[in-house]
């Protein structure tokens, strides 16, 4: 049509597929995100009288979650990389880039989520799905681990660290 010619044999298909697993992987991280960011919603709308602050504990909780896994991934790169270390910058430097961080990650999801009030296709999409008691509390305990497991890793990767010192 526009002048335009593709050879298909000159596509390599092998890149598309690993694209594709890269963008399934994502996708199901922003499901599972969506998900925490609902079960705390509807846990926090039994707590709250205003629907907007059930919303935003929700997106301080799901917040909260990406920022322990952002430090546990420092921790983990200052553990694997000594000399790569990104902890031992100053302390008023460090507090800089970790406000500005956490700035990022409650900002950007407020401003497309909260604000433009969007949250609600999130609950709607999840308050139509059908899961039985047993898929819920296993979610649950899955959600809680999720929360526990990287502050245990990051106190244990801690005191490995001191103690080598």
């Amino acid at each position: 049509m526009l002048g335009l010619q593709i050879d298909m044999k000159s596509l390599d298909i092998s890149k598309v597929r690993n694209m594709g697993s890269t963008v399934s992987f994502l996708n199901s991280i922003m499901w599972y995100m969506k998900y925490i960011f609902y079960r705390i919603y509807r846990w926090q709308c039994g707590l709250q009288p205003r629907e907007q602050w059930a919303a935003q504990n929700a997106l301080a909780g799901v917040a909260a979650l990406v920022y322990i896994y952002l430090f546990l991934l420092l921790v983990l790169t200052n553990f694997v990389f000594p000399s790569f270390s990104l902890l031992s910058v100053s302390g008023q430097h460090i507090a800089l880039v970790m406000v500005l961080f956490a700035a990022l990650i409650l900002g950007i999801p407020y401003f497309k989520y909260i604000r433009a009030g969007r949250y609600k296709h999130i609950v709607a999409q999840f308050h139509t799905l059908k899961e039985t008691t047993a898929q819920a509390a296993l979610r649950g305990w899955l959600i809680v681990l999720a929360y526990v497991i990287p502050i245990i890793a990051i106190v244990i990767i801690a005191v490995v660290t001191h103690s080598r010192e």
